[in-house]
């Protein structure tokens, strides 16, 4: 395709926008219709043929449940808008460049939550979000225009092992998690690295990234993330363990207009209750850089 049939470039910010835009902004308002969600007495659960059956009140509980949830407009309206989100960003990477448009729309994606969460449940946005959310944005807009440079470089030629402390994790409602993460600085690696500490949080196999909040200054700028892959489950349920993901970003020691982003992924164990906190190390797989 030639140059002069590209689109310009507002036209990829502003899908970026949107998509991100329509993952993030309604994850908030998801989860708390899920959470006051009262759903009606049915008639069914409560024969007797359903309640000698454990298959029958398993498949008829999950239909209700699932047609009451979509029954609520609280709920279905932020999850239709939701859904729109992914017809855009799959019509969006026909003509971006896929590996410039995922990284920057998980990240709008989860600027946008913090906006949510902010706008439903009244969570208050530190200083140093605002910050990073700002050098974020600005490294979006700057990495959409044609000029941009994405690098991605072998995770085995830059090592970076994550100290992952004191994880706990259970499923109650929903799968929930909580653990501490250090990273050591490396002057002496390409890209260099900085030292960071960081305390995560989060809830819901296969959601969207939650911000951790970080518990130490460094040299630069940085953003930690982390959200729990889809289940692993399988078809009896008998191994079920959490897979957490955690990205870490941070603008270029010598370049602060170059930002880094790490991504690594580990199994862990719902052990809350029943088993010591764990301790374990991350390493990160995926490495790339929008300059």
């Amino acid at each position: 395709m030639s140059s002069s049939s590209q689109p310009p470039t507002i036209n990829y910010v502003a899908g970026f926008l949107l998509v991100g835009l329509a993952w993030g902004f309604t994850t908030p308002f998801i989860r708390r219709a899920a959470k006051e969600h009262n759903p009606p007495a049915h008639p069914t659960l409560a024969r007797d043929d359903v309640k000698a059956s454990w298959v029958k009140s398993k498949l008829y509980g999950a239909f209700f449940a699932v047609l009451d949830l979509l029954k609520n407009p609280r709920y279905a309206v932020p999850l239709l808008i939701n859904l729109t989100g992914s017809v855009w960003f799959f019509l969006l990477i026909g003509q971006a460049e896929l590996s410039l448009t995922v990284p920057i729309v998980n990240t709008l994606a989860f600027l946008f939550t913090v906006l949510g969460d902010w706008w439903v449940d009244k969570k208050v946005i530190s200083r140093a979000v605002k910050m990073r959310i700002s050098s974020v944005l600005t490294a979006v807009v700057g990495a959409s225009s044609a000029s941009a440079a994405v690098m991605q470089i072998a995770a085995a030629s830059a090592p970076w092992k994550w100290s992952v402390t004191s994880w706990s994790a259970g499923c109650a409602r929903e799968c929930y998690y909580d653990f501490n993460i250090t990273g050591a600085a490396s002057s002496t690696s390409k890209p260099a690295r900085p030292s960071f500490k960081a305390y995560c949080s989060g809830s819901g196999e296969g959601s969207n990234y939650r911000a951790c909040t970080p518990l130490a200054e460094t040299e630069t700028d940085y953003l930690v993330l982390a959200k729990l892959l889809p289940s692993n489950a399988t078809a009896n349920g008998t191994s079920h363990k959490p897979q957490i993901q955690v990205s870490v970003k941070f603008a270029d020691l010598d370049t602060p207009t170059t930002w880094w982003n790490y991504t690594g992924k580990a199994v862990a164990s719902y052990n809350q209750f029943v088993a010591p906190l764990m301790n374990f190390t991350i390493t990160p797989d995926t490495i790339y850089g929008v300059a």
